[in-house]
């Protein structure tokens, strides 16, 4: 039994609800039970059902008296118009609907546990899809399909299976929140459409209040917008939101796009500072929110925002926090969602805690557990190459990373086969089997010589599955992990791809096009007919049923930062995963391997508090390294048309009078010999 909801009761109805949950738990049938669910009337009237209970013996509504009842009865009628089927029934047999009151309690117990079943398991699917207005979770599969499971047609299946919300995710949108809350959960788990989902609701209710929706992708703007308009839909179907008091933002903010940081500054008449004022700064986004928030914070204010929704959590320093807290009206909340595993901040930034955002302010936790995107063979695949739980090396586990809470394990949704969750004990970590079909063959390893031999190889399945698997260009997303020389490998990926994908004349275009996103087209993610070609940077929030991981071995030496980027990618995938690159990419080969051979389970010895904090600083120094890497890569490519200059640069660096000297200073530091 699933209960959804959290009707507030008197006395009367709370002892009822309690007995009605404890007479069916022991039930053997499918029940879900909602209670204080919002109905909206078509003159924008604002209801709410006592309690409805839907099962596979009928509908039952509770009410309380006859005003009630009509209300609710005008409800279900149209709920069940909207689906046929179930509509065809309700014609043959009214007796599917039941309206009671509390006194025939014990009549509608026996009812349930013994009426033959009016409804199939689809039907109630499909009624429960249609109480919670989560049709607007998934969009129709309409593709044409050749032949029968194909790739193509496994997605149709997939993508075309009903939706609904789980109990924590229905809750998490529909209770009122007087506090500040916590979300947490997978790549996959739902975190984006729930802060949508709960904002427009909540606009609907009260469309006074000013809320903002923060998030760190730039290129998440336009889906971010039209998933708000598709879902404040659910609930007003005639007028339109006032966008005056809904602000979809990115985080800083730039001459294009509007962000938090930017119009904070407007709202206070400050000068908004730009990347290049602060170049010098590690934590950059950090210290511009802190320069904004000692500016304003002597300014008497009642508040510029009632709620800020924050998306993509683990990406924004505490200095952010605290600012959004600054702009809040006293009784305003935070509401934010976070992975913390899929951080990818360029410095030493951590997810701050709770209490280091709020200290003594209450902050309830909504932990999303169960993975709706990624299946289970991607998703631990990437958790065990992320982490480098199969990383062996003279019999030891060479970590790349590791979780320092142990309680994030359950609340992300992995449970213990075997052994202890305990620091410096053996364990044998599971996830629950997921509720969709899952592909034989789901992730894909391939190694190249080169990087022209790898992106004509990547272009030759990626043309196979478009003419042969029913696969189109919108399923496809390519991440290239070689982030500082994206553009240059797009233009060699984009050569190759149009040898195979011929133009045709009576579409007046080709086959399939592809389309880099980069720092200078970061808005346009998707493009009818066309497959995105970006960073991971850009990647990261949007998703794919096919995802290409291209130059898996960039950065190889650089280790928890390539492979957090190689995990981060790889949970954008809905269906499939192929990851490609040098020679070195042979290393996550044989942990996938691993993997397999283990029956997809996490199997380890949990590193001791010592080792974790080493671990820490350690994946601290690294993406430090990374950063300043990148920096110098970019700063040598706008150079090379300068040789003179390259050179002058690195005798500069090493402390060398001439080309000898250089040559000799590199020759020691790797003990390796340059040949001539």
């Amino acid at each position: 039994m699933k209960v959804f909801g959290d009707y507030k009761k008197n006395e009367r109805d709370d002892l009822f609800f309690k007995e009605l949950e404890k007479q069916l738990s022991n039930t053997n049938k499918d029940i879900n039970i909602y209670f204080g669910y919002p109905i909206i009337e078509m003159d924008n009237t604002k209801n709410f059902l006592k309690s409805i209970l839907i099962c596979n013996s009928g509908i039952y509504v509770y009410y309380d008296n006859i005003e009630e009842k009509k209300t609710f009865k005008r409800f279900i009628t149209k709920t069940i118009m909207d689906s046929p089927d179930i509509f065809d029934l309700y014609e043959e047999d009214n007796d599917i609907v039941t309206y009671f009151k509390i006194e025939n309690f014990n009549e509608v117990i026996n009812d349930i546990c013994n009426k033959q079943d009016v409804f199939s398991d689809d039907n109630l699917s499909e009624l429960n899809t249609i109480i919670q207005k989560s049709f607007g979770l998934t969009k129709k599969d309409e593709r044409k399909v050749s032949k029968p499971n194909s790739l193509g047609d496994l997605i149709k299946q997939r993508n075309n299976r009903l939706c609904m919300f789980d109990e924590s995710q229905f809750n998490m949108v529909y209770e009122d929140t007087n506090t500040h809350l916590r979300v947490r959960g997978l790549a996959g788990s739902g975190k984006t459409i729930l802060l949508v989902k709960k904002m427009a609701y909540l606009h609907y209710l009260y469309p006074e209040l000013k809320m903002a929706y923060v998030f760190y992708t730039v290129s998440l703007k336009q889906f971010i917008q039209d998933l708000f308009m598709r879902f404040y839909r659910d609930f007003d179907k005639i007028n339109d939101p006032n966008f005056e008091n809904i602000h979809i933002l990115h985080s800083w903010g730039n001459v294009k796009t509007d962000g938090f940081y930017s119009s904070i500054c407007k709202n206070f008449n400050v000068e908004r500072k730009t990347l290049s004022d602060v170049i010098a700064q590690s934590n950059k986004f950090g210290f511009v929110c802190n320069d904004l928030l000692n500016e304003i914070k002597n300014i008497n204010n009642t508040g510029v925002y009632d709620k800020i929704f924050i998306d993509e959590a683990q990406d924004f320093p505490l200095e952010f926090f605290n600012l959004a807290k600054n702009v809040l009206n006293p009784a305003g909340t935070i509401i934010y969602a976070y992975d913390e595993l899929q951080s990818l901040n360029d410095s030493d930034i951590s997810m701050p805690t709770k209490e280091e955002i709020f200290g003594n302010e209450p902050c309830n936790d909504v932990n999303l557990k169960t993975c709706y995107r990624t299946p289970n063979q991607i998703l631990i695949t990437a958790h065990a190459l992320g982490l480098g739980v199969y990383n062996i090396e003279n019999e030891k586990t060479k970590w790349a990373n590791m979780i320092q809470d142990l309680s994030t394990w359950e609340s992300i949704g992995y449970e213990i086969e075997s052994g202890e969750l305990k620091y410096g004990k053996d364990v044998t970590l599971i996830r629950k089997k997921q509720n969709f079909e899952q592909y034989d063959n789901p992730i894909e390893f391939s190694i190249h010589n080169t990087d022209i031999e790898q992106y004509s190889s990547v272009c030759s399945e990626i043309y196979r599955l478009i003419t042969t698997e029913d696969i189109k260009p919108e399923d496809i997303l390519i991440i290239d992990l070689n982030s500082i020389s994206v553009n240059d490998d797009y233009i060699s990926f984009k050569n190759e791809f149009y040898k195979l994908f011929e133009f045709k004349e009576e579409k007046n275009d080709y086959l399939a096009n592809v389309n880099i996103v980069n720092r200078d087209n970061a808005i346009k993610f998707r493009i009818p007919n066309s497959i995105p070609f970006t960073t991971i940077f850009r990647a990261k929030g949007n998703e794919a049923n096919i995802v290409f991981i291209l130059n898996a071995h960039s950065l190889k030496n650089i280790y928890s930062f390539t492979r957090n980027r190689i995990f981060t990618a790889m949970t954008r995938s809905k269906f499939k995963v192929y990851i490609s690159g040098q020679s070195s990419i042979q290393k996550y080969i044989d942990e996938f391997d691993l993997v397999k051979k283990n029956n997809y389970k996490l199997s380890f010895k949990y590193p001791t508090k010592t080792e974790l904090s080493n671990l820490k600083t350690i994946a601290k120094k690294e993406s430090k390294t990374a950063t300043s890497f990148e920096k110098v890569i970019e700063n040598f490519k706008e150079l090379k048309d300068n040789p003179e200059l390259i050179k002058e640069l690195l005798l500069s660096q090493t402390g060398q009078s001439d080309v000898e000297g250089l040559i000799g200073f590199i020759e020691n530091l790797f003990g390796e010999k340059i040949d001539e």
